[in-house]
């Protein structure tokens, strides 16, 4: 696990959160800089961004230093080498239905940076790209193709190994409730070893013009990303923690408060770090949005202390 990085980011320095993408320049990367993909789709590496190979398990999604001017990061998203399968590699960002009504019934561009690497193997070195809308409010990003009333619109990108700005304009119906954007692309033959499709600068904004990509700070877009998925390493005195007198087989609790405010009561995952006079089995944690209580029961009596790690995911 990887602490978030800076972002360098192109365009304009105003922040005037047009872009209803969240980490489109693919600047946070709390949970890894490299993953492996699987069958299931698995936020694992680049906030915000689901991804899969289904049904194959030959799919990687890492963090790369190929970029255009002005970004620092792109996601490298492609096959290793020697894979044979031949299944689509695809990544999605579902957004927030909060961040969606002002879209419907509007015009919206989608505009994103994206090259070919050297040994790309899909027919006509197409990449796919897709803005899917739906219905009913907050569905899964993992159900993109059956979101309730769903509508898939797409483009197909033709890429070169150099890096390359695509833009296309759809109409967002009036009743959407739900917005996603989905990239993917199917190998063809045995993979080389670049066999890869890398992708920066994502931005979906309202309107008829893909306007420069905007240039949120680091600070913001982190805490953008901490609205679905944030952790802490346990320690003595932190998140998490208690210390005092206890006695065998009583209850003691832990209050840990988020670092924003989470999308939703998030399912929070505890790791057993350090404890004195307790169990060794990890507590239970009960989530709200802005944080969780974590209870443990001593088993002796005296002076008493433990503290946890924890992960807490609020995804789509």
């Amino acid at each position: 696990m990887t602490n978030a990085v800076i972002i360098a980011q192109q365009g304009s320095n105003n922040t005037t959160f047009r872009n209803r993408i969240i980490n489109g320049a693919m600047g946070i990367w709390q949970r890894a800089t490299t993953y492996n993909m699987t069958a299931s789709w698995v936020y694992g590496s680049v906030d915000r961004w689901t991804s899969t190979s289904s049904p194959s398990t030959n799919g990687v999604f890492n963090r790369s230093t190929s970029v255009p001017t002005g970004f620092q990061y792109s996601v490298q998203m492609g096959r290793t080498a020697a894979s044979s399968a031949t299944s689509p590699i695809q990544c999605t960002q579902a957004i927030e239905s909060v961040n969606c009504y002002g879209l419907a019934g509007q015009t919206a561009t989608l505009s994103f940076w994206a090259k070919a690497g050297a040994n790309f193997s899909a027919s006509g070195n197409i990449l796919v790209s897709q803005i899917g809308t739906g219905t009913v409010a907050d569905e899964a990003a993992s159900s993109f193709y059956s979101w309730t009333g769903g509508v898939q619109t797409t483009q197909n990108n033709t890429l070169t190994t150099t890096w390359t700005r695509y833009t296309y304009t759809v109409t967002i119906a009036s009743n959407v409730l739900e917005i996603g954007v989905n990239f993917y692309f199917t190998p063809t033959g045995t993979a080389g070893a670049d066999d890869n499709v890398y992708i920066t600068g994502v931005q979906l904004e309202a309107g008829s013009t893909a306007s420069p990509f905007e240039n949120r700070s680091y600070g913001v877009e982190l805490a953008l990303c901490q609205r679905y998925y944030s952790f802490e390493n346990g320690s003595l005195g932190g998140n998490s923690a208690f210390s005092g007198n206890v006695t065998n087989a009583g209850s003691y609790y832990a209050n840990t408060t988020f670092k924003v405010t989470m999308r939703a009561s998030p399912v929070v995952t505890l790791t057993n770090a350090t404890n004195l006079s307790f169990s060794s089995t990890v507590g239970t944690a009960y989530p709200t949005t802005s944080g969780f209580v974590e209870n443990r029961t001593a088993n002796a009596t005296g002076t008493g202390y433990f503290f946890s790690t924890w992960v807490a995911t609020a995804e789509l």
